[in-house]
């Protein structure tokens, strides 16, 4: 008797030790999926950067769960991600700031958007570029990797285009490990 309760319970230790070996756990922002609720970028109204957007939203610090604030802030610091990112990207020489955030459309479709804006007088931003990744509306972040912006899904992990100024427009460049 005391054999087949030990094998018992060692069987059920095995299997309760695999289940939980199985299930994988993904990094908050991997799941995360936003709702936008805006109608303006930076005094924009959405209307001037996509006749097609209902609603939209930069990403912020606001973004991130509290539980996670602490440590993606030390992270962040570290690595340079960042929501926002201004530079001269297209070697114009005028500043140019890159947002990231969520989008909504009319008809219910939605995703990711990086707007890249020029300045303008009387510190206004003007549309530049629009750049979009349709499907879930998640988590993005910017980066500058060997002096070129970086718009990465995914900050620890290869999830990620390289933002490139071609002729007269900005282009998403994916990268490439291999």
């Amino acid at each position: 008797m005391k054999k087949l309760i030990s094998a018992t319970l060692l069987i059920s230790l095995l299997l309760l030790n695999s289940s939980s070996a199985d299930a994988t756990e993904y990094a908050w922002w991997v799941n995360i999926e936003y709702e936008p609720g805006k109608t303006e970028i930076l005094d924009i109204p959405l209307s001037d950067l996509d006749a097609n957007w209902a609603f939209a939203e930069p990403l912020s610090i606001a973004a991130v769960p509290p539980e996670d604030l602490q440590v993606f802030k030390r992270d962040t610091a570290a690595s340079g991600y960042s929501f926002t990112k201004q530079g001269d990207f297209n070697l114009d020489g005028r500043q140019d700031k890159a947002i990231v955030g969520i989008y909504k459309e009319k008809n219910g479709a939605g995703g990711r958007f990086l707007l890249v804006l020029a300045e303008a007088e009387n510190n206004k931003w003007i549309k530049s570029s629009l750049l979009k990744s349709p499907g879930k509306a998640g988590f993005s972040i910017l980066s500058i990797d060997n002096g070129t912006l970086a718009w990465y899904f995914c900050m620890e992990c290869d999830a990620l285009s390289f933002v490139k100024w071609e002729k007269d427009k900005y282009v998403l460049v994916p990268f490439d490990c291999c």
